[in-house]
């Protein structure tokens, strides 16, 4: 059986976890990859998205199960790349930091950390995320990443929401910086599970993968989500 994948990252008021079973119900070894929705960014229009997660399950009759369990903590993050544009089935290497962030409350009551500088050295190369403080501006339920000034080209960076899945970062859902900005996000608790190979941090093809996937949408207080991908090759999803 393959093992489950932990992906809990812990910090002090991180929500309850909430995870996603996956079952295959086909007489086929099949593999499947794990996405989320894109967040909203503001007067940004187009978002990329990353496959979060890919393994592979037996047949039915060898019986299996992968688990994804996470906590829904907000990460913002920022990541070195090569290009403006990713293509899909490109998969970024370059180093990744991410920033445990809250989202900004209505009327900004209570205050929350919601903003994050990101820290860029030109000389060293390093990149990084201040610790989130408080901007009374950014919209209710969403984060600010502040992009400071660098030379573009020929350095290029994504900005975007993160996760930690299976102890390794991944960007998830982003949009590419452009100096002296401000970054805002909306981020979804909206998960796809789809068939096929994607492997983690590879730029994905958001619009094709999520038509024939199964949707496992959390914003609603659901805690878990049971899939079953069936012999006919359509999903069934339980939340709960």
């Amino acid at each position: 059986m393959p093992e489950p994948m932990d992906a809990t990252p812990r910090f002090p008021g991180s929500p309850s976890p909430f995870r996603i079973d996956i079952r295959n119900e086909q007489n086929v070894e099949n593999h499947f990859s794990v996405f989320q929705d894109p967040g909203t960014y503001v007067d940004m229009p187009r978002v990329y998205v990353n496959s979060l997660f890919s393994s592979a399950l037996p047949p039915k009759a060898q019986g299996g199960q992968l688990t994804l369990a996470a906590t829904p903590q907000y990460h913002a993050g920022v990541q070195d790349a090569d290009a403006i544009a990713p293509r899909p089935g490109t998969i970024v290497t370059y180093s990744t930091a991410v920033q445990p962030i809250s989202l900004a409350a209505p009327g900004n009551t209570p205050p929350t950390s919601n903003a994050s500088d990101m820290l860029y050295d030109p000389d060293s190369g390093s990149l990084g995320l201040s610790i989130p403080d408080n901007l009374p501006s950014v919209a209710a339920g969403c984060f600010q990443v502040v992009v400071p000034s660098f030379d573009s080209p020929p350095k290029h960076f994504n900005v975007g929401a993160a996760l930690i899945v299976d102890g390794q970062i991944v960007l998830s859902n982003f949009v590419p910086a452009r100096p002296q900005t401000s970054i805002t996000c909306r981020p979804l608790l909206r998960f796809h599970v789809v068939a096929g190979r994607h492997r983690a941090g590879t730029t994905i093809d958001f619009d094709d993968l999520s038509a024939r996937s199964a949707l496992c949408d959390f914003t609603g207080g659901h805690r878990q989500a049971s899939i079953a991908y069936l012999p006919n090759g359509s999903w069934d999803v339980q939340m709960s």
